[in-house]
């Protein structure tokens, strides 16, 4: 195993349908607490190059830009990305005021309270998307 794969895990959430409009999200099964980390998910990191390909698919839809540059398991830097992150990562929904935030790590990214989520709140992160495209989503 590589030493920079840590063990994913998911703690404490569930995947729920909304609606037809909105889909899918991720709900908190017990109160989750500012800074706690509630998963940690393996990611695949998608070169700035490639990004309009998979853009142009249903998978654009999953993705989201990393906040700064990420790097990958060999060592290179990319400065613009996008990333498709498995596990729950790709099934948050994004909003302009999130209550959860995501740190990109080589293959994985951690994803955090930024302060208490209740027993049956949506979790929520901010895709970095530009805002007049996200307001469809919220």
């Amino acid at each position: 195993m590589n030493p920079r794969t840590p063990k994913f895990f998911n703690n404490g959430i569930e995947v729920k349908h909304i609606s037809e409009k909105k889909g899918r999200g991720v709900f908190a099964t017990r109160t989750i607490k500012k800074g706690e980390v509630f998963e940690i998910a393996p990611c695949l990191i998608v070169p700035h190059d490639e990004s309009e390909l998979v853009n142009d698919t249903f998978l654009g839809f999953y993705t989201y830009s990393p906040p700064g540059p990420t790097k990958d398991e060999d060592e290179e830097t990319y400065d613009e990305c996008s990333i498709i992150a498995l596990g729950y990562g790709s099934l948050y929904n994004t909003n302009k005021n999130p209550n959860a935030d995501y740190a990109v790590y080589y293959n994985h990214a951690k994803y955090f309270a930024l302060r208490t989520i209740k027993k049956g709140e949506e979790i929520l992160i901010n895709y970095g998307w530009d805002e007049s495209y996200t307001k469809d989503f919220e």
